[in-house]
This record gives C-alpha cells, structure tokens and sequence, in this order.
C-alpha cells in the first residue's frame, strides 16, 4: 500500500495508463499529475486552461485521449516528454504546452460527456437539456468530428455510463436508470432503485451494470433487467465505483472515505478499507488487476495491491 499526496487540494479523478507504469490523477478541477508507479513519485503536473474545470465526475483516459468533464484533452506530447525523460528524478520544465485540446464540431452549450469512450471510432456521447426537457445524444469519432444526433428520454444531470462495444447507454432518471440500445434509440429496461442514481457503471464484457443510488450500491444483469445484487449500505453516499479487468470484482467508495470490494459472482464482500483520506471521489483497477487507486478528497491517492 502507499499514499501519494499533495500539500493542498483534493483529487477527483485517477486513471492508469495502458501499460499501467503511470498513474494519473486530476486534482482541483484542472491540475493534472503524472505518477511513476516504481517508485511513487510524481514525474509532471500540468494544469490545464480555466475552461477544462470538471463539472462531473467524468474522469476517462483512452490512450492519450483524457475526457475530463465537459471537455476532451490529447496528452500525446505529455507521455512523450515523460519517455524522453526516463531516469530522471523530475522532468525538466518542458517547452511550450504537453496537451491540446480536442474541439468537439457542432457542440452544444453545457454538454455532459458518457464515461467509457473506447473504441477506434466513437468518442463518447454528450447529453444536454433543450428547451421542453428532453435530453439529446451527439456522437462524435476520436478526432472530434461530429457523427450523428439523436433523442433520448429526459434523462437527469448525472454522467451516464457507455458500453461501445455492446451499443449501450445506461443513464439516471428520477429514482431509476434507463439502459438504451443506441442502434434502436429503444429503451430496453427501466431499473428501479430507491433514490436517485449517482454513478454507473458497465462490467468490461458489458453484461452487468452497477449503480451508486444512495448509500447503497445494485447490480444489474444487462440483457434480462434482473438484480443480481443489493450490497450493505455505506454509512454515506456511494460515489466511487471500477471493476477489476476480469470483471469478476467490484470496487466502491463512500463519501466517508469507506472502500469496500465484492465477489459479484457470489455477492460476497471480500475486503473493507478506511484510510482517512476523506470521501473517495474515484477509483481505478491496473490494466493488469494487481492494484487498485482511490482518489480522496483530502489530498491523498492510495494505491494498493488486489489480493
């Protein structure tokens, strides 16, 4: 196990890279670290412009692509500054900026981007509310071209989880979430919680869905609309969710600072954590599933082996 911290701000993001030597994480809105996982240290801290501030909880890498908020960033020259300068205790103070931004065509005022943008040619979807409430879904390829716009049922102001490969969308309505087939634009189930849903997300073969609503966190079979699970209620508000790569495990975080991990085979809870680094606002697995991050609003990221 081993902290990485910060003298002041919190983190609401973490992300490993594709080849799990790097941690990045988002912290303050904007700020950006680079975290070299043999030895802990931070490598590069980039801060964005004013306008990338996250307004969600949306926090995705994909490659060099970072979705953060309402907005998309290539890190291409960030990772590339980082290899020139492996051995090095820290990275000298690069010339000119290591991100660009990716601009969206056609996009709408205030837009909310799906967590989950994989996939060669799509991006990710941006929900917005129109003027008789009804939300809309834009799709756009990599590069930021635009591809088609759609409607979709009024869905809250919360980030929607996205499953490419599978074609589906699950987002929050009122107390409920609605899983949609983007071929269709068809809603295939209506999952009924007790309060409203906070975040989702899908299993990495997209088959089961698991929901943050409240302090207690469901788990959904995608094809049938069945609950597979009810965990124990956290003392607080779920908010962090990931599943291992395997997908056979599940991890959450409380706004209390509570993680806990689950067998969603079994249901079964495997291992429960409080580390006192304030309320888990993310959490990560390695590509591999050996670790696992947690982001915490104190100013501490804890990373930790998956045993």
């Amino acid at each position: 196990m081993k902290a990485l911290k910060i003298k002041r701000g919190n983190f609401f993001g973490v992300a490993y890279s594709a080849d799990g030597r790097y941690l990045l994480s988002g912290n303050s809105g904007r700020h950006l670290r680079f975290w070299d996982l043999a030895t802990f240290e931070e490598r590069l801290h980039l801060a964005l412009p004013h306008d990338a501030r996250s307004g969600s909880l949306t926090f995705y890498l994909n490659g060099p692509r970072l979705v953060l908020g309402e907005t998309v960033w290539d890190l291409t020259r960030a990772w590339e500054h980082l290899r020139e300068t492996v051995g090095s205790k820290r990275p000298g103070k690069p010339a000119g900026d290591l991100w660009a931004r990716i601009a969206l065509e056609n996009q709408p005022r205030a837009p909310l981007l799906a967590d989950g943008a994989t996939g060669e040619s799509l991006l990710g979807v941006i929900f917005h509310y129109n003027r008789d409430d009804r939300s809309k879904g834009r799709m756009w390829d990599r590069q930021g071209r635009f591809q088609r716009a759609f409607d979709l049922p009024g869905l809250s102001w919360r980030p929607p989880a996205l499953h490419p490969a599978t074609g589906r969308l699950a987002g929050s309505v009122g107390h409920g979430a609605l899983l949609i087939d983007l071929k269709s634009g068809k809603t295939a189930h209506t999952l009924v919680h007790t309060t409203v849903p906070n975040v989702l997300r899908f299993s990495p073969d997209g088959q089961r869905l698991a929901v943050a609503a409240g302090r207690c966190v469901w788990l959904w079979d995608v094809e049938t609309g069945e609950l597979l699970s009810r965990f124990p209620a956290f003392r607080c508000h779920a908010e962090g969710l990931a599943f291992h790569p395997g997908g056979n495990f599940l991890v959450a975080g409380s706004r209390e600072g509570e993680v806990r991990v689950w067998d969603v085979r079994d249901g079964k809870q495997v291992a429960a954590f409080d580390w006192e680094i304030g309320a888990v606002h993310a959490l990560a697995f390695a590509p591999d599933g050996m670790t696992i991050a947690a982001a915490g609003h104190n100013g501490s990221v804890m990373v930790w082996d998956f045993e």
